[in-house]
Formats: structure tokens, sequence, C-alpha cells
């Protein structure tokens, strides 16, 4: 898969995040990850540099133990 399908970039106005989603790609994303009894677990992060198109954020999926309680 050449992209994951999803972009972030904060707002200039207001500073509230956009998450943009190429929804086939993201799709596609989505069913390669392992999901947690139906749930999948994403950890947004502020990008230490802003990359060429403005994309402040990134986002990764976050495997936790199946016995460990989510406080979220």
């Amino acid at each position: 898969m050449k992209r994951k399908g999803f972009y972030i970039k904060k707002g200039l106005k207001d500073q509230s995040i956009y998450l943009n989603i190429y929804k086939p790609d993201f799709l596609e994303f989505i069913k390669e990850c392992k999901d947690q009894e139906g749930w999948v677990k994403f950890r947004l992060f502020e990008r230490e540099v802003i990359d060429s198109k403005g994309h402040t954020h990134n986002m990764e999926q976050v495997n936790t133990p199946t016995n460990q309680t989510q406080s979220e």
C-alpha cells in the first residue's frame, strides 16, 4: 500500500485538528490492523517537523494486551 489513507493538520485559525481520510486506502489500512475484540486503538501525536504538505500530526496503531483494562 502506497499511503495509509489519512492526513492530519492543525487548523491555523482555531488550532483544531483536521483528519482527512481517503476512504479506499484507509479501509485497506484498517483491514490490515489487528483488532482487539472489534476495536482498533490509535495514538495521534504531533510531528517534530511539519512535512512539506503542512501535515502537523501522525497516527499509529496501538496494540494493548487483551487483559489490560482501558481507561479511555
